[in-house]
């Protein structure tokens, strides 16, 4: 093929692509329609077959989500009421992020249709209302129980903290005692370190121990 030849090739499949955008632009612009009508389905069904027949022309593969539209999205936008222009994007984002967990739950049931079945069922469960009310139940104790957690631990930080702190101010107490009786009898009486829960009794030690 000369060089001519193939500038000419490319430009048409440009073209036949291009046209293809446009095919396919006019139809998820019909398919957003706010409570079609029976003669919008109709020509939104057209469109949507002019746009795969263009689509097996050009040799492209027809994926899931084309079929999905060949076949099925028309009888959606028939049957639920005000259309599926606000759930179409929802739809295709939730089961990308869904999908791959499903298959593994179910692959090893056996045929499709049983995967289809169950996987049904336990979607419409955990749409039931008294589910949803007991799993929002549920998250909600959990947060209460995490923040109480959560305070419990930035207590006991600073409970450490005091503690530490107390601990090296009564070192530099004891680094600056003269070596007399009565500070070594001070330290002879230090057995153990005692938690202290306020600034209270860690300045009352303190006191004594320069005493």
């Amino acid at each position: 093929m000369q060089g001519e030849e193939k500038k000419v090739l490319v430009k048409r499949v440009c073209h036949e692509l291009g046209h293809a955008f446009i095919l396919w632009d006019k139809v998820f612009k019909m398919v957003h329609e706010i409570d079609p009508s029976q003669e919008h389905c109709d020509a939104t069904q057209m469109a949507i077959d002019l746009a795969m027949t263009h689509l097996r022309k050009l040799g492209m593969s027809i994926i899931p989500k084309l079929h999905g539209m060949e076949a099925h999205i028309v009888s959606q936008m028939r049957h639920i009421r005000g259309g599926i222009c606000k759930l179409v994007k929802h739809w295709v984002e939730h089961y990308h992020q869904v999908g791959y967990r499903y298959d593994i739950s179910y692959c090893r049931m056996g045929s499709l249709k049983k995967q289809a079945a169950t996987r049904s069922s336990k979607e419409a469960i955990a749409r039931a209302p008294k589910v949803r009310m007991c799993r929002k139940r549920r998250e909600e104790q959990k947060k209460k129980r995490t923040k109480k957690n959560t305070k419990k631990e930035e207590a006991e930080v600073k409970r450490r903290e005091r503690l530490e702190d107390a601990l090296d101010r009564m070192k530099v107490k004891v680094e600056n005692m003269k070596d007399d009786d009565r500070s070594l009898k001070f330290l002879s009486n230090l057995t153990s370190v005692v938690v202290l829960d306020d600034d209270d009794d860690v300045e009352l030690i303190l006191e004594q121990a320069s005493m």
